[in-house]
C-alpha cells in the first residue's frame, strides 16, 4: 500500500488518497485522535511532505427520466411555459423534448431554457427525484 497524496480537511483531521498495488485507490478519514498514524504524519511533514486542501471530488451531474421532470414542471405550474419555450427553440430542441428518455441538469438547451424562464433547476430536478421515488 502506497499513500499517494495527503490533505487536510480541519482540526478534526486528514483525507489520504490510498493507492493499492492493483492500481486501485481510496480516500480514507485519517483522525486526529491517531496517536501513531499522526506522528507518522508530522515527521513525514518535518521531512519535506506537503499537505494540499482537501477538494471533494465533484459530484456526478444530475440524470432524471424526462417524464420524471415533466411532472415536476407540471406541478410548479410551468409545463406549458417550458413547451412553449422549446417551441420558440426549434425543431431539433423539440424533438429532443419530445422524445428524449432523460433529461441531464447542465445541457446547455436545459440551461438555456431554465435561466429564460427562470426555473430553479436544482429544486426541479430534486422534485422530479422525489417524485420517481414516491412512485418506484
Amino acid at each position: 500500500m502506497t499513500i499517494i497524496r495527503i490533505e487536510h480537511i480541519d482540526s478534526s483531521g486528514l483525507m489520504a488518497r490510498v493507492k493499492f498495488e492493483d492500481g486501485t485507490e481510496t480516500v480514507t478519514a485519517i483522525p486526529s485522535n491517531d496517536g501513531p498514524l499522526q506522528r507518522a504524519i508530522e515527521v513525514a511533514l518535518a521531512n519535506g511532505l506537503t499537505i494540499r486542501p482537501f477538494t471533494p471530488p465533484p459530484l456526478p451531474e444530475p440524470v432524471i427520466q424526462v417524464a420524471w421532470f415533466r411532472a415536476a414542471l407540471a406541478e410548479a405550474g410551468r409545463i406549458n411555459d417550458v413547451d412553449s419555450a422549446v417551441d420558440q427553440a426549434g425543431p431539433v430542441p423539440r424533438q429532443l423534448w419530445d422524445y428524449a428518455t432523460s433529461i441531464r441538469r447542465g445541457h446547455p438547451m436545459v440551461v438555456a431554457i431554465a435561466s429564460q424562464l427562470q426555473l430553479d433547476l436544482d429544486a426541479l430536478f430534486s422534485r422530479a427525484e422525489a417524485l420517481r421515488a414516491l412512485n418506484s
